[in-house]
C-alpha cells in the first residue's frame, strides 16, 4: 500500500519564501565578493528579494492586516515576478525600455486593483491576481522561445513559463466559479499543483540565472581568449585557425589567396616621442581602418608590436593590389594633445596562385609575406612590394 501524500498550501508558501529568502542571501554573498556584478545581476537579487518579502506577507495572512498581506504583498509578487522576468528577456537582447513600461503599467494596475478591492470578494481577487500574473509571464515566454539564435536554456525557460502560466489560467478558470468561494487558503488539486508549480520553478530559474550567467562568461572569455586585448582584431591564435582553414579550401578549390603583412614605419620613434599611449591610439586607430576598408571574407591579425597580417581568400595580385592601395589611401593620422600624429605604412604581398597553391604550406606562405615587407621597408618604406611565392621559397 502506498503512503498517502498531503502538501498544503501554506507549507508550499512557506517553502518559497525560504527558497527565494536562501537565494537572496547566496546571491548577496557572490554578487559582493564579484569585480564584474551588472545591473542585469542587481536586478535579479532584486527580484528574490522581493519575492521573498512578497511571499512572507502572504504567508501571514491572517496574522497581519489585510492591507499588508494581501494588497502590499500582491504588488510585491507583481513586481518580484516583473524583475524576474526582465532578467530572462535581458539573455534575449530584447528592448528592455519597453518591456520595462510595459510591466510599470501592469504592476500599477495590478497594485492599485488590489489597494482597491483588497478587502472584495476572494474569487475576484484570485481572478484579478491571476490575469495579472499571466499578463505578466507570458509575454516574455513567448519572446524567449521565438527570438532566433538564443540559447537552449533560455529558450528552455521560455517554454517552462509558458507551461507555467498554463496552470495559472487554469486557476483563473477556477475561480470564476463564484458558487463556492476560493480563498488563497482553499485546498484543491488546482491550488496545490498551483503553487507546487511555481516553487519548482522558483528553483528552476535560480539555476537556469546561475547557468545562463556561466555560459555569457565563457562566451566573453572564449572571445577575449582569441581578441587582441588593444585593438579588438583576431589574435594570432584565432588568426591561425582561421586562416589554415582558408588555405586548405583555396588549395582544394584552386582558388587564388594572398597574404598582405603590415607594419606601421618608425612607430618606435612615435612611442619615443609622443609616448605609449599615443602609440596605442595610434595602433587602435589603424585597427579600425584596418577593418572598414576590409571585406567581410579577409581576416585582420595583429602579428605583435606595430606589425599586421592580413589573409585575403580567393585574391589574386591584382586584387590584392588594388586592396593594399585603399589601405595606403586612408588619413594615417591620430590627433593628441601634443599635436597631430601622421605615421606610414610598409606593406608586403605575397599570392599563391593555381598550381603553385598546391606545392606550399601555410607557412611557406607567411614566409613569402614577410619577405615582401622586408623589401618594402629596404626601399624606402611607405609604399607596397610584391614577393612570388613558390615551393623554393621555404623558411630556413
Amino acid at each position: 500500500m502506498l503512503p498517502s501524500f498531503a502538501l498544503d498550501i501554506w507549507t508550499i508558501v512557506l517553502l518559497l519564501f525560504i527558497t527565494n529568502a536562501l537565494l537572496s542571501l547566496l546571491y548577496l554573498q557572490y554578487f559582493r565578493g564579484s569585480e564584474t556584478t551588472s545591473a542585469v545581476d542587481r536586478l535579479w537579487l532584486l527580484s528574490r528579494i522581493t519575492l521573498a518579502a512578497a511571499w512572507l506577507g502572504l504567508m501571514l495572512r491572517g496574522l497581519l492586516p489585510d492591507l499588508i498581506s494581501v494588497a502590499v504583498a500582491s504588488g510585491l509578487l507583481f513586481a518580484g515576478f516583473a524583475c524576474e522576468c526582465l532578467v530572462l528577456l535581458s539573455f534575449a537582447r530584447s528592448n528592455l525600455k519597453l518591456w520595462q513600461l510595459y510591466y510599470a503599467a501592469v504592476i500599477t494596475s495590478g497594485a492599485f486593483f488590489f489597494f482597491w478591492q483588497y478587502q472584495s470578494f476572494s474569487n475576484l481577487r484570485i481572478f484579478a491576481a491571476s490575469a495579472i500574473v499571466c499578463a505578466i509571464y507570458i509575454p516574455a515566454g513567448v519572446k524567449l522561445i521565438i527570438t532566433p539564435d538564443i540559447s537552449r536554456i533560455c529558450r528552455t525557460l521560455g517554454y517552462m513559463i509558458v507551461s507555467f502560466s498554463s496552470v495559472i489560467l487554469l486557476r483563473m478558470y477556477v475561480s470564476l466559479d463564484y458558487n463556492s468561494t476560493f480563498y488563497l487558503w482553499t485546498q484543491s488539486n488546482v491550488q496545490t499543483m498551483t503553487f507546487l508549480v511555481a516553487f519548482l520553478f522558483t528553483l528552476t530559474c535560480g539555476i537556469g540565472f546561475l547557468l545562463i550567467s556561466r555560459e555569457n562568461l565563457d562566451r566573453v572569455l572564449f572571445r577575449e581568449s582569441r581578441t587582441d586585448y588593444l585593438t579588438g582584431l583576431p589574435n594570432r591564435r584565432a588568426f591561425f585557425a582561421r586562416a589554415e582553414k582558408q588555405f586548405r579550401y583555396c588549395r582544394q578549390a584552386n582558388r587564388d589567396i594572398t597574404y598582405m603583412v603590415i607594419d606601421i614605419d618608425h612607430f618606435k620613434t612615435i612611442n619615443d616621442q609622443f609616448g605609449h599611449d599615443t602609440g596605442d591610439a595610434v595602433l587602435r586607430r589603424f585597427s579600425g581602418l584596418l577593418s572598414d576598408t576590409l571585406r567581410a571574407a579577409d581576416i585582420p591579425v595583429r602579428l605583435g608590436g606595430d606589425e599586421f597580417g592580413v589573409l585575403l581568400p580567393e585574391t589574386g595580385p591584382a586584387e590584392a593590389q588594388t586592396a593594399a592601395e585603399r589601405i595606403l589611401a586612408q588619413p594615417h593620422s591620430v590627433s593628441t594633445p601634443a599635436g597631430t600624429v601622421n605615421y606610414t605604412l610598409s606593406i608586403g604581398i605575397t599570392s599563391a596562385t593555381g598550381p603553385e597553391l598546391a606545392l606550399i604550406s601555410f607557412e611557406t606562405l607567411q614566409h613569402c609575406g614577410d619577405q615582401g615587407l622586408y623589401s618594402a621597408k629596404n626601399h624606402g618604406r611607405n609604399q607596397i612590394a610584391h614577393q612570388t611565392c613558390s615551393a623554393q621559397q621555404l623558411p630556413k
